[in-house]
């Protein structure tokens, strides 16, 4: 098991030395099964958002985990040392789409698409027994 540092660190190696890819995901079948006390996954999605003006200017991703929440866990300690070591990760509320009223694990600042390893190894953390 990784710690929170380096869980960031594996992060970062996966944005290093590259621009934020135009693309976007939005995937049912990332971990279609991943369920736990605190939380069943919905889907996986990314978006981009340019950092100063359209198309002269650098991007940033957002990866959103669309899940269903069954009990609070943004008190849980491994959320909070995610934070301390650098992670920028907020548990939002969906506003719209087919999954409004649903929650998103935000992680900003990404440069590349989800990736399925990282994003298990991500909720492994977080849901630690």
């Amino acid at each position: 098991m990784f710690t929170a540092e380096q869980l960031k660190k594996q992060f970062d190696l996966f944005n290093q030395d590259t621009d934020t890819s135009r693309s976007w995901t939005m995937t049912y079948e990332m971990l279609e099964n991943y369920s736990n006390e605190y939380i069943s996954f919905i889907r996986m999605d990314s978006s981009n958002n340019w950092l100063g003006e359209p198309h002269l200017s650098p991007m940033t991703k957002m990866w959103s985990i669309i899940i269903d929440i069954k009990e609070d866990f943004s008190t849980l300690l491994t959320l909070k040392k995610l934070i301390q070591a650098g992670f920028n990760i907020k548990i939002t509320k969906v506003k719209r789409g087919k999954h409004k009223g649903k929650y998103g694990i935000r992680i900003y600042d990404m440069k590349k698409e989800p990736n399925q390893t990282l994003v298990k190894i991500l909720l492994d953390f977080i849901f630690q027994e």
